[in-house]
């Protein structure tokens, strides 16, 4: 479950830290990047890190929480992108 008191800051405060620090092993996307100014960012640890600013602790994402994550998501005018979709449209997800 994805808490619902990340904000906007919160989201782009962990997009920092991990331009910072870089994704930690194992915590890469499987499926689906966030783009957030033309980078891509594994969701589930974007909000992972959120959860961080907005609570003091780290919050491991499950498989199951990935529609909250897009909700969450939306609800900061971010998008999420299709990793295996390869073609010319470079087609983005609005969520």
């Amino acid at each position: 479950m994805v808490p619902d008191n990340i904000l906007k800051e919160h989201i782009l405060s962990a997009i920092e830290e991990i331009e910072r620090d870089g994704v930690h092993s194992g915590r890469q996307s499987s499926t689906y990047d966030l783009k957030y100014k033309g980078q891509l960012y594994p969701p589930k640890y974007v909000i992972s890190l959120a959860n961080k600013y907005a609570n003091g602790e780290e919050h491991i994402i499950g498989n199951g929480d990935f529609g909250t994550i897009t909700k969450t998501l939306r609800e900061t005018l971010l998008n999420i992108q299709n990793e295996i979709m390869d073609d010319p449209f470079n087609r983005v997800f609005p969520i």
